[in-house]
């Protein structure tokens, strides 16, 4: 009973953080692209944020970036920066596909077998 617990506990917390990680990049895509924009976008303290903004940054998902007046020596601690999505299949995913709110699901190879068979049966070719 324990490993079961202790799995479904594990599986909570990863669960919560992706559910995080994707409200920050949804946020972003809205259009929020300061850290306050995007807690006040969450309900949460910017400051919560930046550990789950840096990993975006790390993953090459989002883009940080910052005005060419800041000077070199202040870039690094600046509350001016803005976030950006910077992966083309996340912009398009949230531009077109998230906003209808439907589920998309693998589909088998077994099944590609029998929808070509049921378009060429109807007469309906791709």
């Amino acid at each position: 009973m324990g490993d079961t617990c202790a799995g479904y506990f594990i599986g909570d917390v990863i669960r919560r953080e992706t559910q995080t990680y994707e409200a920050v990049l949804k946020s972003i895509a809205a259009g929020n692209k300061t850290p306050q924009e995007i807690g006040e976008a969450l309900g949460i303290s910017s400051s919560y944020l930046s550990p789950y903004l840096k990993q975006l940054e790390d993953l090459h998902l989002v883009q940080r970036r910052i005005a060419a007046t800041i000077p070199p020596e202040r870039r690094e601690k600046t509350k001016t920066s803005q976030y950006h999505l910077i992966d083309p299949y996340l912009r398009f995913y949230f531009r077109f596909i998230a906003p209808t709110g439907t589920s998309h699901r693998r589909i088998a190879p077994s099944e590609f077998l029998t929808l070509d068979e049921d378009l060429k049966a109807t007469g309906k070719i791709l």
